[in-house]
């Protein structure tokens, strides 16, 4: 992640920073020891990488088909946002 890295999640909420962010997955992860994302397909274009697929998990609010997107800065990722292909 950049420094200044932005992460977008499916209800429009923003969470900057990378430290802020490597807590954030930390406490996530914690909580959800078995999320998984699962892509179906990787498009890249320029700086930008968008990958359709699918989470799964054994809270079931947070399984189901998604899209994200992430914007690359150098070999880092500058946003990753994350756009949910069903209501929860």
């Amino acid at each position: 992640m950049t420094h200044d890295h932005m992460f977008i999640d499916a209800e429009g909420n923003v969470t900057k920073g990378k430290n802020v962010m490597k807590e954030g997955w930390r406490q996530f992860f914690k909580q959800y020891p078995d999320y998984r994302n699962k892509f179906t397909s990787i498009t890249v274009q320029d700086n930008i990488v968008v990958m359709v697929g699918y989470s799964t998990c054994s809270f079931k609010q947070l399984e189901g088909p998604n899209i994200w997107t992430a914007r690359i800065r150098g070999n880092r990722v500058s946003e990753w946002k994350v756009s949910w292909l069903n209501k929860r």
